[in-house]
C-alpha cells in the first residue's frame, strides 16, 4: 500500500512539474509573440488551433497566424487559409 501510495505521489509531482514547464513556455511564447516575433506569433497560432498548453481556440489561432501572415510568414498564411476554410 505505502509502494502505490509513493507511486501515485511522484506521478502527481511530475504531473505538476510537467504543467509548470508548459505554462512556462506558453507565457515566454506569449511575450514572444506579443512583441512582435514571428515565429512566436506562428508557434501561438499553432498552439491555439491544437489545444497544445492552452485552450483550443479557432479565434485565436486565426488572430495570432494572421499577425505572422501580415509579416510574411508563409506557414502562418498556409494554415490561416485552412482555418478560415474550415
Amino acid at each position: 500500500m505505502l509502494r502505490r501510495v509513493q507511486l501515485w505521489a511522484r506521478k502527481a509531482r511530475e504531473e505538476a512539474e510537467n504543467k509548470r514547464d508548459m505554462l512556462k513556455e506558453v507565457a515566454g511564447t506569449l511575450r514572444a509573440a506579443e512583441q512582435g516575433d514571428v515565429d512566436a506569433q506562428n508557434f501561438l497560432g499553432w498552439m491555439y488551433s491544437h489545444g497544445s498548453g492552452v485552450r483550443r481556440s479557432k479565434v485565436e489561432a486565426i488572430k495570432w497566424y494572421r499577425k505572422a501572415a501580415k509579416q510574411g510568414d508563409s506557414d502562418a498564411k498556409q494554415a490561416l487559409k485552412e482555418l478560415e476554410a474550415e
